[in-house]
């Protein structure tokens, strides 16, 4: 994959959504062959075998738009969360993407609406103000869209989200499937393990390239 890493970091040439999902099935069959084990396809916990399968499902954003997902990650054990989101355009293109960690917050619906918020304020950042939200916590997505929620953990950061909105020029949130919103996930995963993933975006992009 230097090929495509060059790619990125010299002449900024971003792999699309569906290049990324071609390329890990592939290595993934590829493996599988070589090693003569496709019987462990059947129950296997991959996150690439739900790739091959359901990942089809993901769309890009309609013209004008462009599409956000976010996810969380949590490690009991530390105590830690992390959050991930990828910024995809029209074509499928993966434009931005990023990470950050949050010592001892690890309340699932806190993390995933602290994905939300800090995708919403790096995606301002960029001078983007007409995107789509796509998160796989239905919970969440229901909450932003009513405007309100019964959780008071998550209350406070909910009404920073809902002051982010007035910020964008048109904004949607909406529900995913998490098998369509993997690429995300495997951001956030990453950001529990590596403090220094989180501190650029630009590493963020060369580590997604490099392991899809």
């Amino acid at each position: 994959m230097s090929t495509a890493r060059n790619d990125v970091v010299f002449n900024k040439i971003h792999s699309t959504a569906s290049s990324i999902i071609d390329k890990a099935c592939e290595q993934q069959r590829e493996y599988l062959e070589v090693s003569g084990k496709k019987h462990i396809r059947e129950g296997m916990p991959n996150t690439l075998l739900s790739v091959e399968t359901d990942l089809a499902l993901w769309s890009p954003p309609p013209t004008g738009f462009h599409k956000v997902n976010f996810d969380g990650a949590i490690d009991m054990n530390l105590k830690i969360g992390a959050v991930g989101f990828v910024v995809s355009d029209i074509a499928g293109n993966i434009i931005f993407v990023g990470a950050r960690r949050f010592i001892g917050m690890v309340i699932p619906l806190i993390i995933e609406a602290l994905a939300l918020r800090t995708s919403m304020e790096e995606v301002l950042s960029t001078g983007l103000t007409v995107v789509i939200f796509e998160g796989d916590c239905q919970v969440l997505i229901n909450a932003i869209n009513a405007s309100s929620s019964n959780d008071r953990d998550v209350g406070v950061v909910l009404e920073d989200i809902f002051n982010l909105v007035s910020r964008f020029s048109e904004i949607r949130f909406q529900y995913v499937n998490h098998k369509c919103n993997w690429v995300a996930h495997l951001v956030a995963k990453r950001a529990l393990i590596d403090d220094c993933f989180c501190r650029s975006h630009h590493f963020v992009m060369e580590w997604l390239t490099q392991v899809c």
